[in-house]
């Protein structure tokens, strides 16, 4: 079977890479949350699908979910800003090894979540920002709505608080629908 079709049975964005960070099977949730246009996604480097760059991820700029996989060993998570048709979306990445290919290199299983909750630009009542304190917070988000625990939110007046506590329920396992 095509790994592609396989992949069609997850409903979250799902793409595989190769060690030289190519995309070599993407199922269809991916590409209609990231549109690619002809070319499409596969035997492209992610970090010119995703963020339109030769060369990947810079360190300060976005923290490259592989290279912290290769840290961290097992799963790494992070927030990025990737493109999606004209638009800059918020994506959690989770990204695992994988057994290697039938060539023999390496490979990695990546699952991309849009957060609905945030925005890269402001405009209306989600969360807005594009800094790297703004993506920490938004990793903290998912983390922290992915338990079954109260959370308490705290900052100072006019910091949007209900924003954040709107978005940790809404992306946790008591949100409706």
């Amino acid at each position: 079977m095509e790994l592609g079709r396989a992949l069609d049975a997850l409903s979250d964005p799902v793409v595989v890479l190769d060690g030289e960070r190519r995309i070599v099977a993407a199922n269809g949730a991916f590409a209609a949350a990231f549109p690619c246009g002809a070319r499409g996604p596969v035997g492209r480097a992610c970090h010119d699908v995703f963020h339109g760059r030769v060369e990947p991820c810079p360190d300060g700029v976005e923290a490259c979910p592989l290279r912290r996989l290769d840290a961290e060993r097992g799963t790494a998570r992070t927030v990025h800003i990737h493109a999606s048709g004209s638009d800059a979306v918020h994506v959690e990445v989770e990204m695992r090894a994988m057994a290697p290919g039938p060539e023999g290199g390496r490979r990695y299983f990546g699952v991309l979540r849009p957060i609905a909750v945030a925005a890269a630009s402001p405009g209306g009542r989600e969360l807005a920002g594009r800094s790297a304190a703004f993506r920490r917070m938004l990793q903290r988000i998912e983390a922290e709505a992915r338990r079954r625990t109260p959370v308490l939110v705290l900052g100072e007046p006019g910091t949007e608080k209900d924003l954040v506590a709107r978005a940790v329920h809404d992306r946790g396992p008591l949100a409706p629908g």
